[in-house]
């Protein structure tokens, strides 16, 4: 009987010789907010529009600031999440390059100039975000609704069971 050996080959000596040396995480690596995988700059800033330069600058600022501290210096507006920041801030600059920067994704008006100073990532105008309050409002009402109309049916059943039951036939006595 032949016995079977698989053959394995040596390693290169290259690859023994020094361990690969890897460059020091970022906090951005840290937090999850690097992206090495997609290039760097996929839009250039020369194509835009005059209208929106400087909200472009101030949301490549922001970016960078993300991107290195972890956190911005501007109010977040209900956000908790840095990744969440950096994904609006993403979209916001792709708005520019689409046309829609400005622009209302609810109502289709123009967000208030003073709305983007203050959060130039914004996606909704005042309008907008108050229609979208109201709708979370609601929804938030409908749900306290349902979970109380489910406690109260859990309760009723809970005051109609016995609070201990013999399953031993009286063994327990």
């Amino acid at each position: 009987m032949k016995r079977k050996t698989s053959k394995t080959s040596k390693p290169s000596n290259k690859a023994a010789a020094t361990p690969k040396e890897l460059p020091a995480a970022s906090l951005a690596d840290i937090l999850g907010l690097s992206t090495p995988n997609q290039p760097k700059a996929k839009h250039d800033k020369n194509e835009v529009p005059k209208k929106w330069r400087t909200y472009y600058d101030q949301l490549i600022a922001l970016k960078e600031q993300l991107e290195q501290t972890g956190h911005v210096a501007i109010e977040t507006y209900g956000y908790s999440n840095p990744k969440a920041i950096l994904m609006d801030i993403n979209a916001a600059i792709d708005r520019i390059f689409k046309g829609t920067y400005g622009l209302c994704e609810l109502t289709h008006e123009p967000i208030n100039p003073e709305r983007l100073r203050a959060m130039p990532y914004a996606r909704y105008s005042s309008e907008g975000q108050k229609q979208l309050d109201e709708e979370a409002k609601l929804q938030a009402l409908k749900d306290r609704k349902e979970d109380e109309a489910y406690d109260s049916d859990d309760a009723e059943d809970a005051l109609n069971k016995p609070l201990w039951t013999d399953d031993n036939n009286g063994a327990n006595e």
